[in-house]
């Protein structure tokens, strides 16, 4: 039979569900191959979460996916016949299941939609939820499945735009690893962005320290204040699930929440240990909010005392409490829902009074029409600023790098999977900056500040608690000796191009990174070390649209700890082409080490720079090897870090 006539061929019989359906991989790695054969010729390779559309057919007895010609031209599958296929259970070459249609039962979308649902308190209709498809090019290929989630809460109500990420598992043949990408940002989101490195701040206003918040009726700093209802023992009238116990609501963590049962005249307690004088509270209500309710205090946790009568909406809710009040536990009596949902708490956080209120020494001398006023003018303040990134801490401490919001996560124990609802930093709000033009030197300055103040804060990352799920280098030091080798083939396989598109020196300077890749590594890993977003191009930063850039940066899996130097070469050496780059590479290099105070030691940077380019560079021919092999050509990052290479005279590094 000719290979023409192929594509119209029917092999094998149809499976008992043979319509053509939409099939997710559930496995590592999944082969595609010319013929329904495991010894037919491979055509192509796809990774966990990757989703793709065709026809099951028994082959042999082995079930097979036949492709449809839209996911072999989307999959660039390049073929000498017509059909692509897949192996669907591979339990007759012992990996079990490799694909899963999304109908099947505990797989599907409606399944997926359920726990965003859940998480983020929505209508589970289908027309209140759905995914669509996002379009996004990462270097090494689809690390991770994007899609536009979509979300209109009722009737009428304007569609709100968010990105949902799930797992995928990055590898090829090439680096023969398997790396779930999506772990080291769920981790991020959950372990790392907490109240203690998050923080607060109205677009372009942006302190280098949290001091500098004054809170007018309390006389105190932000700084100074100490959450007293953090970690305390708590109790509630009742709870959603295991997953919203009372308890989460004062456990620090942004994402976690209580969920009391479907009913109004629901509360949550907290036992703060002991008696205070207390001065308000904070209140972050998830979108199933209370229309009313109160704040009570106790001082043996039976007999309650009316503090405050509030109002309730998403976000965060101020109360500033009575000046003379004192109680060790404090409850909120949710009166009446705003949903049909239960009453739904992030955060509640009690506050201990000031010596010095500013509210309590002016009381005396003012009506007490007046002195409500003020206190009603306070609460709004503070509310205001909390909620100025729409309810939720958005910036690393030390006035750094804006994260986006992270609405929603998910981790299932059995398979290992991750999901992520992230907030969608779009135009005209946010700028997207492309490639090929490059940064204006504003906004170059701008990412040094964030970027400098950020290492700032987490300097000596190493040696603080919590952090050691952070790998040490953005590929794993303990990677370094294995990627040696693995460079060492892509060099060879590259090098002509490499020759013909570098210079004679930075081509010397690649190939004796065959034998010198673990050590330009190994000085990213010489402490102290600092908290590094890993992957810091162009394509993962956006740009406020203020007068003022607030920078921010997204997409994490490659977060990691390391010499900062490895953060400020990957987004030197792709920030603009090198000949803008070297008009202004002097002035962002102070920059950025007054903004992370190591203005001192530039001599000592410069060495640590160079070891980064070099990095950088071994890890760019490594993860482009497959394109070059493809045909596609030298990736310009590679001629650009060429280019670094020479300017920062790297070959002193090896020497």
């Amino acid at each position: 039979m000719s290979a023409k006539s192929r594509p119209q061929l029917k092999i094998g019989k149809p499976c008992p569900d043979g319509s053509e359906g939409r099939y997710k991989v559930v496995y590592k790695q999944v082969v595609i191959r010319e013929e329904p054969s495991t010894k037919a010729a491979m055509v192509g390779l796809l990774l966990m979460g990757n989703i793709v559309h065709g026809s099951p057919y028994k082959v042999d007895g082995e079930p097979w996916l036949c492709l449809n010609e839209k996911t072999i031209q989307e999959l660039k599958i390049r073929r000498k016949v017509g059909n692509a296929w897949i192996l669907i259970d591979g339990a007759s070459v012992g990996l079990g299941k490799l694909l899963r249609r999304q109908d099947e039962a505990g797989d599907s979308d409606s399944d997926s939609n359920d726990w965003i649902a859940d998480e983020m308190q929505l209508s589970k209709s289908p027309e209140s939820l759905h995914l669509e498809r996002l379009p996004i090019e990462l270097d090494n290929g689809a690390a991770s499945q994007c899609s536009l989630l979509v979300i209109q809460r009722s009737v009428g109500a304007p569609k709100e735009y968010y990105v949902f990420k799930a797992s995928a598992w990055w590898g090829s043949l090439i680096f023969d690893v398997d790396v779930n990408l999506l772990e080291r940002e769920y981790k991020f989101y959950k372990w790392l962005c907490t109240p203690d490195n998050l923080q607060v701040r109205p677009q372009g206003s942006i302190p280098s320290t949290t001091a500098d918040v004054h809170l007018p009726w309390t006389g105190m700093s932000q700084a100074s204040l100490r959450n007293l209802a953090l970690q305390q023992p708590t109790d509630a009238s009742s709870t959603k699930s295991n997953e919203r116990l009372s308890s989460f609501a004062v456990d620090g963590s942004p994402f976690s929440r209580w969920t009391s049962k479907y009913e109004d005249n629901q509360w949550l307690s907290v036992d703060l240990g002991k008696a205070y004088a207390l001065s308000f509270t904070e209140i972050r209500w998830e979108h199933a909010h209370a229309t009313t309710y109160l704040i009570q205090g106790s001082m043996d946790g039976k007999r309650w005392v009316t503090l405050a009568e509030e109002t309730g909406q998403p976000g965060w809710v101020v109360s500033v409490l009575p000046s003379l009040c004192k109680a060790r536990w404090v409850r909120i009596y949710g009166q009446k829902r705003a949903t049909e949902f239960g009453f739904s708490i992030f955060d509640f956080k009690v506050y201990e009074r000031g010596r010095q209120s500013v509210i309590k020494e002016r009381s005396a001398s003012m009506k007490e029409a007046e002195r409500k006023d003020a206190i009603r003018r306070a609460s709004k303040e503070r509310a205001k600023l909390l909620n100025a990134s729409g309810g939720a801490p958005h910036l690393l401490v030390g006035g750094g790098l804006r994260v986006p919001q992270c609405l929603a996560a998910r981790c299932t124990g059995t398979d290992h999977e991750f999901g992520l609802v992230l907030e969608l930093l779009q135009e005209p709000e946010w700028l997207v900056v492309k490639d090929d033009i490059g940064v204006t030197l504003e906004q170059a300055l701008a990412v040094m500040d964030a970027l400098g103040r950020t290492h700032a804060h987490f300097m000596g990352v190493e040696a603080k608690p919590g952090y050691d799920w952070l790998p040490v280098t953005a590929l794993n030091i303990e990677m370094a000796s294995r990627f040696q080798g693995i460079y060492w083939g892509c060099f060879h396989r590259m090098q002509f191009a490499i020759r013909q598109d570098l210079s004679i020196n930075a081509a010397e300077v690649c190939e004796a990174l065959c034998h010198s890749y673990q050590k330009a590594v190994h000085k990213l890993a010489e402490p102290p070390l600092t908290l590094c977003h890993g992957d810091l191009h162009l394509r993962n930063i956006r740009f406020s649209s203020s007068s003022t850039p607030v920078v921010a940066a997204f997409d994490w899996q490659l977060t990691c700890q390391s010499r900062g130097a490895w953060d400020f070469a990957y987004f030197l050496c792709f920030c603009m082409p090198p000949e803008e780059r070297r008009k202004c590479e002097n002035i962002l290099a102070k920059r950025y080490l007054k903004a992370c105070g190591r203005a001192s030691e530039s001599r000592s940077f410069i060495q640590e720079v160079r070891a980064a380019i070099l990095a950088i560079m071994a890890f760019y021919v490594m993860i482009h090897n497959r394109h070059y092999r493809s045909g596609q050509g030298m990736p310009y990052q590679v001629r650009w870090l060429g280019a670094a290479i020479d300017d920062w005279g790297c070959h002193e590094f090896l020497a």
